[in-house]
């Protein structure tokens, strides 16, 4: 009994999502629709446009300074490793003899 309740919420809850689709494409308009019910579910869409664009942009900004940060990290390692390099090759010098 209870699968079959289960079923009957689902598909109800398929048919509102399939008619709130239809709705926002447009696909639900009557051949007749008006110009006022045209422009309004243009406006609807360029709202919907702006935030979606807004929600790109800032995960990209996100993205972005992530990598700046993780390109400074790494300039930081780089420039360790290479005085450690430097340092050691100095070292080994100076260990052999009549070279220092």
């Amino acid at each position: 009994m209870k699968l079959l309740a289960d079923i009957a919420m689902l598909r109800h809850e398929r048919d509102h999502l399939e008619a709130s689709v239809r709705r926002q494409t447009g696909e639900d308009l009557p051949s007749g629709a008006t110009a006022v019910e045209l422009r309004g579910l243009e406006h609807k869409l360029e709202c919907a446009l702006g935030k979606v664009r807004e929600t790109k942009d800032k995960l990209m900004e996100e993205q972005l300074d992530e990598s700046h940060h993780r390109v400074h990290i790494l300039e930081e390692q780089n420039s360790f490793l290479g005085h450690m390099i430097l340092k050691v090759l100095k070292h080994n010098l100076c260990t052999q003899p009549a070279k220092c």
